[in-house]
């Protein structure tokens, strides 16, 4: 039987590629800029395949994301995140697009988007709702953006989002994510 295949943008060092890996899944592509992460990456999943799989570099100069059945992307956070200037107009907070550029050209059976909670907040309040610890609160507009276009890929993809925290899955951190 052949493993399920996965593509990863925004690959960090590889945590959401380990986690599917794991999971029985065939990494054949992952993108980073950080030659630090490349080079994890590489040494993690290149050696053991024998396969260019790590692309360092702009990933929105790459056009071929190879043929999997899921994308992953931890788009950048920066822009986004509490600890930093929630600027709404950083340019890294358009990168998720090319997790979308991606989906529409390898049109995959599902994908996975993940970032900071900060990202659920930015820019004026929306009438979207999301759920936090219980409660209903309102979406930022940035965030609504975002759902709205990964929601427009055609393919009928069914995109849903969730807040979730890390120290309820027994890690040892207070690491609230939207996913």
């Amino acid at each position: 039987m052949k493993k399920p295949t996965v593509s990863t943008l925004f690959a960090g060092c590889g945590g959401d590629s380990l986690g599917f890996t794991d999971a029985g899944f065939d990494l054949v592509f992952a993108n980073d800029n950080n030659p630090d992460a490349c080079d994890t990456l590489r040494k993690r999943f290149e050696n053991s395949s024998g396969k260019k799989i790590v692309h360092k570099g702009n990933v929105e100069k790459i056009n071929d994301f190879g043929t999997a059945n899921v994308i992953t992307g931890g788009f950048p956070c920066q822009g986004f995140s509490l600890a930093g200037p929630r600027d709404v107009d950083d340019k890294r907070n358009r990168l998720y697009r090319e997790l979308r550029r991606s989906i529409e050209l390898v049109k995959p059976e599902f994908f996975v988007g993940e970032n900071v909670k900060g990202l659920v907040t930015l820019g004026e309040k929306s009438k979207s709702k999301y759920f936090q610890d219980g409660k209903i609160a309102k979406l930022g507009k940035v965030a609504e953006v975002i759902i709205k276009e990964l929601s427009e890929i055609d393919g009928g993809y069914n995109v849903s989002y969730e807040l979730h925290n890390a120290k309820n899955f027994g890690l040892p951190q207070d690491r609230a994510r939207i996913i």
